[in-house]
């Protein structure tokens, strides 16, 4: 960003502060880029201008109309010069900010799920479920799903993993968490299957069942992990880290899948586009993204924890080649995302990138929370995983063929916004009480009504994806 001129940040509701920093009135100086999407793809796009006097500040309300289908959606505001000014190139961007909000008044029918579609065969071992274009076998002795196929194609080289581990970093070492937490990957690599306890059961429209393993920690923990199976080859899966009193933190909660090396891509719908953790997320966008397993990793010096994504939605790892793959879809909220050419043992055992063995699987975590990396001397509190916090990790699979879509119009407004002078004033900022700024919250709001008129010129312009570079 330039030398700051103005700042833009969203409201509680459905609109946006915009401060004027200068000794200019805005209309003057910068236009306005308004886009409105949903999960990245553009659903609308203006430019607009608003009169503001030097240094004050302006609410622009938002209208996203009644015609939208329910989903979750964002709005992207920048603000940019309209000329050249104080040694600035004119389009330069000054700001940015982002609006997250939720449509959910649209009635939805039912998904549609016939259970006679699904073959179930169950033996001593094992329980195969056959359905159209996809199978899935579960593992009693082994305790979980130890084979996908989705059209043909193999995903799974080896069961789901509950994991509380990551590779340790350099601030983890200089801090002593390697042997603080070493009883966190004793828990993983040690978790034993508790055969008495599997449960299966047939629903009304899907079967569940229930693993339950034990892990070496003292005081005692156990934790359930149930696959609930559909008859179109979606895969629920959740696992609820109870939370244990008599340790302080852990590294990581999640599920580890070792996936077919082919799957070398992913795209996904979170925070980025770089790599991000629970205290690395700032400066950030919500939206879709998309890069390589291979990228993905970062080869420092010594190989360590790397890759992560926060806030995610959802995320597709795929055969670049063929577009086939698997999609992870949270349930309830979002989880948190990597994919990685390398396990996280293989990461741990080198201390040297170069010492890291041939690519042979596809490496991803699905996690309810990992750990914050610090700043390289410290890790704040606030950024552990308080271990005694109860975490639901819920989310499905599903397949995925991902097709490159025709280039979408998107309707171009160009509008000037002003104000009504009889009906509100803006004061200058000593003088304003009742202007409260609010830091950009990942969380989405509920959508409300606002109202404010615009006149608008209708223009094309074509469909963009995000790439992640």
């Amino acid at each position: 960003m330039a030398e700051e001129l103005i700042r833009i940040y969203p409201n509680d509701g459905l609109s946006f502060n915009i401060d004027n920093l200068t000794d200019e009135d805005l209309q003057d100086i910068i236009d306005f880029d308004l886009k409105l999407e949903k999960e990245g793809k553009p659903v609308s796009e203006e430019t607009f201008e608003i009169e503001v006097e030097p240094h004050h500040n302006y609410w622009y309300f938002l209208q996203p109309g009644d015609d939208l289908e329910n989903g979750e959606y964002i709005y992207n505001i920048d603000g940019k010069l309209k000329k050249a000014y104080n040694g600035l190139k004119k389009g330069t961007k000054l700001a940015h900010a982002q609006k997250i909000f939720n449509v959910n008044d649209k009635e939805v029918p039912p998904k549609e799920n016939n259970i006679s579609d699904l073959k179930v065969t169950e033996t001593d071992h094992d329980i195969l479920f056959e359905g159209k274009d996809f199978t899935a076998d579960f593992s009693k002795p082994l305790g979980g799903l130890v084979s996908l196929n989705y059209d043909g194609v193999d995903y799974l080289d080896s069961k789901p993993l509950i994991t509380f581990w990551r590779p340790l970093t350099d601030t983890d070492l200089h801090l002593g968490y390697n042997f603080d937490s070493a009883l966190w990957l004793a828990a993983t690599i040690g978790q034993q299957l508790l055969p008495e306890k599997f449960y299966f059961e047939h629903l009304e429209d899907s079967y569940k069942l229930t693993f339950v393993y034990r892990y070496p920690i003292p005081g005692g923990q156990e934790n359930a992990v149930t696959y609930q199976v559909f008859p179109d080859g979606t895969i629920n899966i959740e696992s609820i880290y109870s939370g244990l009193a008599t340790v302080d933190t852990m590294p990581v909660f999640g599920i580890d899948f070792k996936l077919n090396k082919n799957c070398d891509s992913f795209r996904y719908y979170g925070y980025g586009p770089d790599e991000n953790y629970i205290d690395t997320t700032e400066g950030l966008d919500l939206g879709v993204f998309e890069t390589t397993v291979r990228k993905n990793f970062n080869k420092k010096i010594r190989p360590q924890e790397s890759g992560n994504r926060t806030g995610v939605r959802w995320a597709e790892v795929y055969n670049a080649k063929t577009g086939k793959g698997i999609k992870f879809t949270a349930l309830k909220e979002p989880f948190e995302f990597n994919a990685l050419p390398y396990n996280t043992y293989e990461i741990e055992a080198a201390s040297d990138a170069s010492e890291l063995s041939k690519i042979s699987h596809t490496n991803v975590r699905i996690a309810g929370k990992v750990s914050g990396v610090g700043n390289g001397d410290q890790i704040a509190d606030w950024a552990r995983i308080d271990a005694g916090e109860m975490i639901d990790l819920d989310f499905s699979i599903s397949p995925v063929s991902l097709k490159k879509d025709e280039p979408k119009k998107v309707e171009k407004k160009t509008s000037k916004a002003t104000e009504n002078k009889e009906e509100k004033k803006v004061a200058p900022k000593e003088e304003q009480n009742d202007t409260k700024k609010v830091t950009p919250k990942k969380e989405a709001v509920k959508k409300e009504e606002t109202s404010k008129t615009k006149t608008a010129k209708s223009s094309k312009s074509t469909d963009k994806v995000q790439k992640e570079t």
